[in-house]
């Protein structure tokens, strides 16, 4: 195993994966809880993207390394540039509790017909052209719930707020709503500009899994599964028609 090397004051040491780009993985500067191979470092340009960027595959924050030396305001040089970023403690993710899942299935749920009511809207028709592409016709759309979200970060968090204020308190909980640089709730990345996947298992959506509709691909979740409750089959594993999409 490579050791860990520091390529950047503002980051702790990292392990090289890849000679393509001079690929780097570690922990996530701007999460606590970001896991050790989530922050992606390319140190060489690759593909037409410059050299010296970053991605974090948790929070999907991205940019070149010379950003991490400025302020928020991205003006001012940091005074200390050897000492390691901070995580901010208002970005950190609120950690589920097995207790709440009850819970959390249900905002799941209104997540879900939420998504699947603007997937039917005529002035949002992208997202079910897409899907009737990929053969998927309306029969199997209402049948699996599935929906898409808006791009506004705010709105998810208008929609649990005004429709379920008694339980909008576990959103941030179940992975739904995250915080800013500024601490306010937002909705999740994951669940900005997506089609919506719910995991229905025992009659309860245990999940929602989410992707783009545009050029990019792949499947995107709201966090760790188990702590979640979305560790049943049918959750942990996409359905046929979810491959075909």
């Amino acid at each position: 195993m490579r050791l860990a090397e520091q390529i950047h004051p503002q980051l702790p040491p990292m392990r090289r994966v890849s000679r393509n780009g001079r690929l780097y993985t570690g922990p996530c500067p701007f999460y606590a809880d970001g896991g050790d191979d989530r922050f992606h470092v390319w140190m060489e340009a690759s593909g037409g993207r410059p050299a010296e960027r970053y991605w974090c595959r948790i929070c999907d924050r991205r940019g070149l390394l010379r950003s991490l030396d400025h302020d928020e305001a991205g003006s001012a040089v940091r005074s200390e540039p050897t000492k390691a970023r901070v995580p901010d403690p208002q970005r950190l993710r609120v950690a589920p509790n097995a207790e709440h899942i009850a819970c959390y299935r249900q905002r799941y749920a209104a997540t879900a017909l939420w998504a699947h009511g603007w997937l039917l809207d005529p002035c949002h028709p992208d997202p079910r052209a897409y899907l009737h592409r990929r053969g998927l016709d309306d029969v199997t759309i209402s049948r699996y719930v599935l929906g898409v979200t808006l791009n506004d970060p705010e709105s998810l968090v208008a929609y649990l707020r005004a429709t379920c204020p008694e339980a909008f308190p576990y959103a941030e909980e179940a992975g739904l709503l995250v915080r800013d640089d500024a601490g306010r709730l937002r909705t999740h990345w994951n669940l900005c500009g997506r089609i919506v996947f719910p995991y229905i298992a025992g009659g309860e959506v245990v999940d929602l899994r989410t992707r783009t509709y545009g050029g990019q691909k792949g499947y995107r979740s709201l966090g760790p599964y188990e702590a979640r409750g979305a560790c049943s089959p049918s959750a942990g594993t996409r359905s046929r028609w979810a491959r075909r999409a």
